[in-house]
């Protein structure tokens, strides 16, 4: 996943199977909840430290916000 998200904005990233399969399972369940379940979160989620109650700033969420949201960025 971290050579995914190194590289997706720059070339094609070969993946094994397995991993495809995970990735197209994660994006079907994106797809059935409407969003709810949303594959992207982590792009702002890994930000916040909720065991020592670190929120991020909101400079640090607008900048990690065009990566959430994959359901309405694949619908354009």
């Amino acid at each position: 996943m971290s050579r995914i998200n190194a590289h997706a904005n720059s070339e094609a990233v070969q993946v094994d199977k397995e991993l495809f399969d995970l990735i197209k399972l994660s994006t079907h369940y994106s797809q059935i909840t409407e969003g709810a379940f949303d594959i992207t979160y982590a792009s702002v989620g890994y930000l916040y430290d909720y065991r020592h109650r670190i929120r991020p700033t909101e400079q640090q969420i607008t900048k990690a916000l065009p990566g959430v949201n994959w359901p309405q960025r694949a619908a354009r």
